[in-house]
């Protein structure tokens, strides 16, 4: 399952290496940064992708919330360990009828799971009036609902949605507590099935790969699944089409949006 994640990062990486590296670096992850050191060490022919995938492994097994080396793990833990920034992501909190303004935890992690509500739709799910949770106000015990606001607008987000019916936006503005506008796209899709994950990776001009890392054996190998027309909105019909498709018949998804 690392290689699905590992591979949708480099594919996206290669599509600008310098504004990639400089963006993802900002993160202050330590893996991250490794994992982009190896890339780098591949264009210059001194390593190959798999000797930068398993060096990010083994930091990844030796942090302190360990994945043992060799070991089956969820996507979301994965991503959780690439992700982990040194700045606050969101901020979970609440505003009851009484008028207490109550935060309730920061995350520093740019991996979203899905709440307790069912989402429409991705542009639902990052709406600062969405309703994530129910709980009681601490000082008053009036019913509220707990909501999300950005603080710091990542490179990179993903969205961890297994059995879920969340429509899957191509492309979402997020706007954080300064006023700050973002947009993302959609790059990668990956999810389970036949006992391991597969991905379809989603490159800038539209072309969508498929990668199976039990099938074609190395992390090199992508092989595309479809091209996309010249039509910007006829690719992203289509690329929505497909990511439906696919969310419907799989049994865990993830979304990683990049930052434009």
């Amino acid at each position: 399952m690392h290689d699905a994640v590992f591979t949708s990062v480099f594919v996206l990486w290669c599509s600008n290496r310098q504004y990639w590296t400089e963006n993802l670096k900002g993160m202050g992850n330590a893996v991250t940064d490794l994992l982009l050191h190896g890339f780098s060490c591949y264009e210059k022919g001194e390593a190959s992708l798999e000797d930068a995938h398993d060096n990010a492994r083994c930091l990844i097994a030796h942090s302190t919330n360990s994945l043992p080396f060799g070991h089956n793990t969820s996507i979301e833990n994965v991503s959780i360990c690439i992700l982990t920034t040194n700045k606050v992501v969101s901020e979970w909190y609440y505003i009851c009828p009484n008028g207490h303004d109550v935060h309730h935890s920061n995350d520093h992690v740019a991996v979203l799971g899905k709440g307790v509500h069912e989402y429409g739709s991705i542009v639902q799910w990052v709406l600062p009036e969405t309703q994530h949770a129910d709980t009681c106000c601490q000082f008053c015990g009036h019913a509220v609902s707990i909501k999300l606001r950005f603080q710091h607008l990542p490179p990179l987000l993903v969205f961890s949605m297994p059995a879920s019916q969340t429509h899957i936006n191509t492309s979402f503005n997020i706007v954080s507590i300064e006023n700050q506008v973002s947009m993302y796209m959609l790059i990668a899709v990956i999810y389970y099935v036949d006992q391991h994950f597969t991905s379809k990776i989603i490159t800038h001009d539209g072309r969508i790969w498929y990668y199976d890392g039990w099938l074609l054996q190395t992390l090199t190998s992508c092989r595309p699944s479809k091209r996309l027309g010249p039509s910007i909105v006829s690719r992203t019909c289509r690329v929505a089409e497909e990511a439906e498709q696919l969310l419907q018949s799989m049994l865990s998804c993830k979304f990683v949006a990049r930052i434009i």
